[in-house]
């Protein structure tokens, strides 16, 4: 590279890695995937099919992004995503909306189970409310 900066290894079939002194790190393989560390602290990864992260020995947190732009989150125990102090807990048994303010918007919405209402009036509007 110019002014003997950048270092570089390839393969007879297509992979790259480049060590380049004033940007970062950059990984090829001969499938067009790359990824990048490009020295300020970032990294990005890009991927033709898919890309995982996986954390554990036995697998036991995954996150997956596939081509046609679907995400899969799995966990053993827990997924938390959290938002200032609105966070929403996910487990084996529940799931569990904390916020100040929650709306359900659609066309059909459907509760089913024992369902507890409690603290503060509840208002209903809009149309029938059908009870039994």
């Amino acid at each position: 590279g110019s002014g003997n900066n950048v270092k570089s290894l390839s393969s007879k079939s297509g992979h790259t890695i480049e060590l380049n002194d004033a940007g970062g790190i950059t990984i090829r393989d001969k499938q067009g995937n790359k990824t990048v560390l490009d020295g300020a602290g970032n990294i990005e990864t890009i991927s033709s099919e898919s890309n995982a992260i996986t954390v554990g020995k036995g697998k036991e947190a995954k996150i997956k992004m596939d081509k046609n732009g679907d995400i899969s989150i799995e966990a053993n125990s827990k997924i938390e995503f959290k938002v200032n102090n609105s966070v929403i807990t996910i487990t084996p048994d529940s799931i569990t909306l904390n916020t100040e303010n929650n709306t359900i918007t659609g066309n059909n919405n459907l509760i089913s189970g024992k369902n507890h209402i409690t603290g503060g009036d509840t208002k209903i509007d809009g149309g029938n409310a059908f009870i039994n």
